[in-house]
């Protein structure tokens, strides 16, 4: 009888130990930001119905003029649908579409509403005044005023802690008939007419607002005896959690997660991305359309993903075709810069680019460029490329592509700067203006250079 206990102990503990092959976490709002993510930011659109019962409101409390701003938290599908019910016209549908990249042979998500309203007021003073529909009941009556006094009139930035936050409550999602209620909050920044400054790619033409946030859903599991933090986040505000806007964290218990800014390329994750743990590697399979539960797959570790792999290179300017190994063994390092001719703080960046060219070509730095553009803006790229006399390869990434370099090692951000091996290693990885004096200030400190 002994004996038989023993066995089935054995067996328990056997099962119990095993690694299983499916995690489920449960995610939720994170009570505070830690101060390392960074923050997801969209412009807004003028509301295009209904302005007239706002006049009141805006005559009561002095207002000299006022804007109705709208924002859906699944854009692709609101207005998707209000065009099909003929609520809004071709011409600003169109206006909607570039400006989310709705694709509307991909719109699946039913009936769907969910919509914030602010309010944009301007005083004879120059006072900014912002109200929120934050018990999204179409009014603003019952809501907080917030003011910038005399923002309109002086020359001067608002600092993060200057912008009004608020809360909208009582969103409603109908998702597979299925009814939710949910909140979300956001800071609100009111922007200037001011031509150099950039939203969604494009000049800021007028007074306008944008919804800043930096709220993610978190969550904790174990696996072989570690603890992990988990974390999720829309780049684009959306409730709607997808494989595109959606942003994944994992890292050890007691350690901050960093979204926004890492020299790690295993660190900004999708949906279907693989990561290495400390005994195995875990594959993010799948998060519910509200973010609050994500699916992991537990497998064997995974080499090289760390590593650009050689492939067939085909110069834009040359229009000659090469190995991109070739292109690695002529220097001792390569520093890749990804690119747009949309991009205002790429070309900005490009005079540094040259200067850094020209200061390293004789310590065996190379240089490359990857182009994430369409090929139409051909003659804008080679106008960019011609008048910074830059020589250097370089190969688009038309945007339609997938599992180019782009895909496979998480580009989100634009200028990114990568410095790669002989190996096709990724030393190091940057982001943003400042990104080529942090590389060179990289290479200085391991003596690259």
């Amino acid at each position: 009888m002994m004996q038989v206990i023993k066995v089935i102990v054995v067996i328990f503990l056997l099962g119990g130990c095993k690694t299983p092959d499916i995690i489920t976490v449960k995610l939720e709002t994170a009570k505070e930001n830690d101060g390392l993510l960074g923050s997801s930011q969209v412009g807004l659109n003028k509301e295009s119905k209904d302005i007239d019962t706002y006049q009141k409101f805006a005559k009561q409390y002095k207002l000299d003029t006022f804007l109705v701003f709208s924002y859906s938290h699944s854009p692709e599908e609101y207005y998707y649908n209000q065009y099909l019910s003929g609520e809004i016209s071709l011409d600003f549908f169109s206006k909607i579409i570039n400006l989310y990249n709705i694709d509307t042979l991909k719109v699946r998500y039913t009936q769907y509403d969910a919509q914030s309203l602010i309010l944009l007021g301007l005083k004879k003073n120059g006072d900014c005044v912002i109200v929120a529909d934050e018990n999204n009941n179409n009014d603003f009556y019952d809501d907080s005023f917030h003011t910038i006094e005399n923002w309109f009139n002086e020359n001067r930035k608002l600092s993060p802690d200057s912008l009004p936050y608020v809360t909208i409550n009582n969103l409603i999602s109908n998702y597979n008939n299925k009814k939710t209620i949910f909140s979300t909050s956001y800071y609100i920044k009111p922007l200037k007419r001011d031509s150099s400054m950039m939203l969604n790619h494009k000049p800021i033409s007028e007074i306008n607002i944008s919804l800043i946030s930096d709220e993610y859903l978190y969550g904790k599991f174990k696996l072989k005896g570690t603890k992990y933090r988990i974390a999720a986040r829309n780049l684009n505000l959306k409730y709607v959690y997808d494989n595109k806007n959606t942003i994944i964290e994992i890292g050890k218990k007691k350690k901050f997660f960093q979204f926004y800014r890492t020299h790690d390329i295993n660190k900004l994750n999708h949906i279907g991305d693989l990561v290495n743990l400390r005994k195995s590697a875990i594959e993010f399979s799948s998060i519910s359309i509200d973010g609050r539960e994500i699916t992991l797959k537990v497998v064997p570790k995974i080499e090289g993903q760390n590593i650009i792999k050689d492939f067939a290179f085909k110069d834009f300017v040359k229009q000659d075709t090469s190995r991109f190994q070739e292109i690695l063994n002529r220097y001792n390092y390569v520093i890749a810069d990804f690119w747009g001719s949309w991009c205002v703080p790429c070309i900005r960046s490009f005079p540094e680019l040259k200067e850094l060219n020209t200061e390293l070509a004789s310590k065996g730095i190379g240089f490359v460029g990857f182009i994430y553009d369409q090929l139409k803006n051909k003659s804008k790229i080679d106008s960019l490329l011609n008048a910074y006399k830059i020589d250097w390869p370089q190969m688009l990434l038309e945007e339609a592509e997938k599992n180019t370099i782009r895909e496979k090692h998480n580009v989100l951000s634009y200028p990114t700067y990568f410095l790669i091996d002989k190996a096709g290693k990724i030393l190091y990885r940057e982001i943003g203006i400042d990104g080529l004096k942090k590389i060179k200030q990289f290479m200085i400190k391991n003596r690259m250079i």
